[in-house]
């Protein structure tokens, strides 16, 4: 395997509240990192195209082992990543529930509420790995 240098940079902060331009700027950069031969981390919301995204993954060697591992029942890793941001928009247009939740800053709190209902915060306070401490771990030569 021939390994390279890799440089993550991270861009944070509210973008334009108009959801178009906001799609429109991620869209942008896309481009602009297909070109440099770049790519957006896999946490975050794309807006590729199927053809663009696979382009810079290898589909063959992923659907290999998606079939490895019996996984092929289960969505690919585009269809994880991937903003339908039209379909999106209908259903945001469609359902005032929808519109409400998506807007700021019910959408925070809606987002807080499920976490809190989901038990995932429970889990996590409850973990084990918070009492570890430096002196519980063995030197290994």
């Amino acid at each position: 395997m021939d390994l390279k240098p890799m440089l993550n940079v991270g861009l944070w902060g509210y973008g334009p509240s108009d959801r178009k331009k906001f799609i429109n700027l991620n869209r942008d950069l896309e481009k602009t990192l297909l070109r440099l031969k770049g790519m957006k981390c896999l946490y975050a919301n794309t807006y590729y195209s199927p053809s663009a995204f696979w382009s810079m993954y290898d589909w063959e060697w992923y659907s290999k082992l998606r079939s490895k591992h019996h996984a092929t029942a289960l969505p690919d890793v585009y269809q994880k990543v991937h903003t339908a941001a039209e379909a999106e928009a209908k259903a945001i247009r469609s359902s005032w529930w929808l519109l409400f939740v998506s807007t700021w800053p019910f959408s925070g709190n809606w987002g807080i509420w499920c976490v809190r209902m989901s038990g995932i915060k429970q889990l996590a306070d409850r973990s084990t790995w918070k009492s570890i401490e430096a002196k519980d771990f063995k030197e290994v030569d």
